[in-house]
């Protein structure tokens, strides 16, 4: 995640599946 302040819910997708095309959709 590039921003967790802005992205709590990415923190989680960080942990379980740091390269999956929805940690992706939410890093950008």
């Amino acid at each position: 995640s590039m921003d967790v302040a802005t992205e709590p819910m990415d923190v989680t997708l960080d942990l379980v599946q740091p390269k999956s095309p929805v940690h992706n959709k939410y890093n950008v």
